[in-house]
């Protein structure tokens, strides 16, 4: 029985099976179908089903009484008259023809609701116990569709959620409780090294790189453990021993008591963002250790240049307060007009060079 369910919910659109059953309500094995369909990539299967002899009974019930209620009719008008007896045997005769055609429908109607949602045209019955009969079996076959239904949605979500997760540029890792590994996308078989065979019934020490100490764990664990999530950035190792950078993110799975059952694990390579950032912390040393020698250079060329500029500058002053004849003051006026010129040249430059 189980292995023709699997059969039949393995196949890509799900599947019907008719089989015998232990009907715990009865304590007898009695006949039953079951519409089952699979999960992929999670191992489920979802089956709903309805035992048939209850059906059968009915059907069987409302014919007995029929038949027994038309034969008491033929022989209460039968004691009457012989001509009514007569009439009577005909009716009889047409009223089962008539009956038995819609106890065929009945018949036909349950084999092959096994394969198709097929309902009852009340139309064509003529007994109103078989048209209420008709009704309560097709709102069974309705109730059936929508589940079915209701199942193909879920497998739909479940199958764009796996895809998601399978194709996520980012490793994805599902754990027990205690750590226990269950679930790794591809992501995380070629970041990590490791396959899924190898991880999964592992632990995530496994990619342990020493580089964290016990008490940084001891904290993660504590925060899962209590119902939060955990955010953080770790070094680990692969499978061939080289370390790798990741920015990892732990969320709690409760179920319906809020009991923790899994941990989810979102974890991103950031190894190629660290090194980038150690190169931009380096440039940056090297940047304000040459911006500290440019000051230091600065300040020297500061004083080597405007002081003997100023030297000059002051012995020609004192140079025209001397006795000086009028081409003579004039060339030493012209000579320290230069000189002012230059040293605001100068001063410029040493600004400039300060931005």
């Amino acid at each position: 029985m189980g292995q023709a369910i699997l059969a039949a919910a393995t196949h890509e659109e799900g599947g019907y099976c008719r089989y015998d059953w232990l009907n715990s309500q009865t304590g007898q094995v009695e006949p039953k179908l079951t519409y089952s369909v699979s999960i992929p990539g999670w191992g489920w299967t979802l089956a709903t089903g309805i035992y048939l002899n209850p059906v059968y009974a009915q059907v069987e019930e409302q014919r007995s009484l029929l038949k027994q209620r038309l034969f008491i009719e033929a022989m209460i008008n039968g004691s009457m008259w012989f001509l009514c007896l007569i009439g009577t045997w005909f009716f009889v005769a047409w009223a089962q023809r008539k009956f038995s055609a819609d106890v065929d429908a009945f018949v036909a109607f349950f084999q092959q609701a096994a394969h198709q949602d097929r309902q009852i045209d009340t139309a064509n019955l003529e007994i109103v116990e078989f048209k209420q009969l008709a009704g309560y079996a097709n709102e069974m076959v309705a109730t059936r569709s929508r589940a079915r239904m209701a199942l193909e949605n879920q497998r739909q979500k479940m199958v764009t959620l796996t895809r998601a997760i399978e194709q996520s540029p980012v490793s994805v890792v599902i754990t027990t409780p205690d750590g226990t590994i269950e679930y790794v996308n591809p992501y995380f078989e070629n970041i990590s090294g490791y396959s899924a065979k190898e991880a999964v019934g592992n632990n995530p020490r496994i990619l342990r790189s020493g580089r964290q100490s016990a008490s940084f764990y001891q904290h993660m664990w504590q925060t899962l453990k209590g119902g939060q999530q955990w955010t953080g950035e770790i070094t680990n190792r692969r499978k061939d021993g080289s370390l790798f950078w990741e920015r990892v993110h732990i969320s709690p799975v409760f179920d319906e008591t809020d009991t923790i059952v899994h941990f989810v694990g979102v974890k991103e390579d950031i190894t190629e963002h660290k090194a980038a950032l150690k190169q931009l912390n380096s440039a940056k040393q090297d940047a304000e250790a040459a911006s500290v020698a440019k000051s230091q250079f600065l300040a020297n060329m500061s004083h080597e240049i405007r002081t003997p500029m100023n030297g000059v500058i002051g012995m020609l002053d004192l140079i025209m307060e001397s006795g000086l004849n009028d081409e003579q003051h004039d060339l030493a006026h012209t000579a320290k007009v230069s000189a002012d010129a230059l040293l605001s040249i100068i001063n410029d430059i040493l600004d400039f060079s300060k931005i």
